[in-house]
């Protein structure tokens, strides 16, 4: 797993808060509105890891609506989940990208998006290089057994 630090797209300030952890690592704070009310959202800032914290109850698979907690602009995308059909929220990655994630609780579907994709990937593989997997060079002699 890969721990991310997001922003809002909006007014671009990080969403990163290190008051509450989650996977040991600080969470991504969001303002959530639900049938029990408004509060705040706390979720895994670990990419892969559905762990989340709210302060307010949520039900299993209630639709939430998810806001900015500077800016209070909404999060959310004109997409729809592919597996749900719930609204999509959308963070930006502070190295370029983004992340859509589902917005109906217990539902996991997710996933990365690069906009310039040869920029945002470089950005990405600088920040995280561990994720390399390396290649044998093909004017390398291999042995096979």
């Amino acid at each position: 797993m890969l721990q991310v630090s997001v922003n809002c797209f909006h007014c671009h300030k990080s969403l990163e808060d290190d008051h509450v952890l989650i996977d040991n690592f600080p969470s991504v704070k969001t303002k959530v509105s639900c049938k029990s009310g408004e509060g705040y959202l706390y979720l895994s800032s670990t990419y892969g890891s559905f762990q989340t914290e709210a302060d307010i109850p949520l039900e299993d698979g209630e639709i939430v609506k998810l806001f900015c907690p500077h800016c209070d602009e909404s999060l959310i995308v004109n997409e729809t989940c592919e597996i749900c059909g719930a609204p999509i929220a959308r963070v930006d990655l502070d190295v370029g990208g983004l992340i859509h994630f589902c917005t109906r609780k217990g539902c996991y579907s997710h996933h990365v998006e690069f906009e310039d994709i040869n920029r945002d990937l470089r950005s990405f593989i600088d920040k995280y290089p561990a994720l390399l997997v390396p290649f044998p060079r093909e004017d390398e002699d291999q042995e096979i057994e």
